[in-house]
């Protein structure tokens, strides 16, 4: 039999004027063969027949207009209006005949279905509708289910919906309402499942929520649902969240749904099994990659292990792809450390001003030769990280140092190690001062002494000889402190080899 106005559930008539945007998802999944409860859509010429039929067009759209209430706009009066004008008229005889052939043809007698509302307007793209029109669930019998069917075309003019639509400047007489009727699954467990993070817009991360009953108790979120965390490339779960789960909604013994408390042992149950997960993410996959590759928010249920899918839609406000920052140092660079001019330099650099200065000013402090690099496998003294400057700190004696540290297999050994070393350095830079600083100490102290007067030199005189020190040269040019950069630059001879180094270039 040929219908006006009732197409089938996987009917390959896909067109958002026709089905609206909820109805051509679910065309979309049904005609690909994908597990979609059976069903039909009302679609848009019935809405716009009832309503021209009626005469109802030009006052709805005079009713659809702001008013001020408390010096906010409302469209709470508006929408009243118009759902008291579309419930206070009958369905013509045409439509109503069709909507009772099409019930009759589902399997059983008064089959329970859900009646979902459809706009013409939904799931666009940058818009979500989500939540703004009506949804009925385990509607039993053709006179509850025309009764939906009228209240889902009323819903088209929710306060919510009408203010949307006016935010966004989509015209008020553009719209119809389309209404999906599908066998109704009594799922045992039901949720969202998000085929991109739609926190941080993780690309690489499929987000599910998960609960018992039915899935408008996550949708609308009357429970806290377990979450999962699954990684997109190998379908492996990174994280399971246990939510409360502290109730569900399931369908009740004659039509509506009822709020049931979950038992104590299931909320502290995952809802879902590995197994389903893993079916779950690979259909979700396939959706995504039959919506032209768009990340997904999916609704499903699962009954007596078989899933259903509800609807799918395109996420909307998906932060973009986080970048990935890698704190790593760029080769031959192994170990880094913000020190000495960098300290001064706290923000990132700019590619002009790490080229010309970092890397080839710096390095090039002798007529214009970049001199010879100290560190292993060659390179700049200085060098960026993600923008950031960082001295190199990889002579081969640290790198050395280092590979010895990373042998350690134990926290004890590794200390053991730190320690061994410590003291060897120690021991060798107290032979080398050793060996230098007295002469070096030495050159200071006659310095000292060469520029004081006869008064002040025979002063110091008799104060050495009270003070009775063994290494007088050291106790009067060393300074006492623990900071290595006083006690490392305080010799004469090392400063002035420096400097004339500095000026020869």
């Amino acid at each position: 039999m040929t219908f006006k106005y009732i197409l089938p559930i996987d009917t390959k008539t896909i067109s958002l004027e026709m089905i609206g945007g909820k109805g051509k998802s679910l065309a979309k999944m049904a005609s690909a063969g994908m597990s979609v409860p059976s069903g039909f859509y009302l679609t848009t010429s019935a809405y716009k027949d009832f309503v021209k039929v009626n005469n109802l067009q030009e006052t709805i759209i005079n009713h659809a207009k702001p008013e001020i209430v408390g010096k906010t706009i409302s469209f709470e009066s508006a929408s009243k209006q118009i759902y008291e004008l579309i419930k206070g008229v009958e369905l013509s005889d045409e439509i109503v005949n069709e909507i009772k052939q099409a019930y009759g043809a589902l399997n059983g007698q008064d089959p329970a279905v859900a009646v979902r509302s459809s706009a013409n307007a939904e799931d666009l793209p940058n818009l979500s509708f989500a939540g703004q029109q009506d949804t009925y669930l385990n509607v039993c019998g053709e006179e509850a289910l025309i009764s939906a069917i009228r209240d889902c075309w009323a819903s088209l003019w929710t306060p919510r919906a009408i203010s949307y639509r006016h935010q966004m400047g989509i015209k008020q007489e553009t719209v119809a309402m389309a209404v999906v009727v599908q066998i109704m699954v009594p799922s045992d467990v039901s949720g969202i499942l998000f085929t991109a993070n739609p926190v941080n817009g993780e690309r690489s991360e499929i987000i599910i929520n998960s609960s018992f009953g039915l899935g408008e108790a996550v949708v609308g979120g009357q429970v806290t649902p377990d979450t999962f965390v699954v990684d997109r490339k190998t379908l492996t779960i990174k994280e399971s969240i246990i939510g409360p789960k502290a109730q569900k909604i399931i369908s009740s013994d004659k039509q509506g749904t009822i709020l049931q408390d979950v038992s104590e042992h299931e909320r502290n149950q995952l809802s879902l099994s590995e197994k389903s997960l893993k079916e779950l993410t690979s259909v979700a996959l396939n959706i995504e990659q039959k919506f032209e590759g768009v990340p997904q928010d999916i609704e499903w249920a699962i009954s007596n292990g078989k899933l259903w899918l509800l609807q799918s839609r395109p996420i909307t406000n998906l932060p973009p792809q986080p970048i990935e920052v890698v704190w790593e140092p760029i080769p031959p660079a192994q170990i880094l450390a913000r020190r000495q001019i960098v300290e001064n330099i706290p923000d990132p650099v700019c590619p002009l001003f790490e080229e010309l200065y970092l890397t080839k000013g710096l390095e090039t402090p002798a007529k214009g030769q970049i001199r010879k690099s100290f560190f292993v496998g060659g390179g700049p003294m200085f060098v960026t990280v993600n923008g950031f400057a960082y001295q190199r700190f990889d002579f081969q004696q640290v790198v050395t140092v280092q590979k010895e540290i990373d042998k350690a297999t134990t926290e004890k050994e590794k200390e053991d190690t730190i320690a061994r070393i410590w003291k060897e350095w120690d021991d060798l830079y107290a032979q080398m001062i050793k060996k230098t600083n007295p002469t070096m100490e030495q050159h200071d102290l006659d310095l000292f002494l060469a520029e004081l007067s006869s008064e002040d030199l025979k002063v110091y005189d008799d104060w050495a000889e009270r003070a009775d020190i063994k290494d007088i040269a050291h106790a009067v040019t060393m300074p006492e402190s623990k900071n290595p950069t006083y006690t490392a630059f305080n010799k004469t001879q090392v400063n002035e080899n420096q400097i004339k180094g500095w000026k020869e270039k």
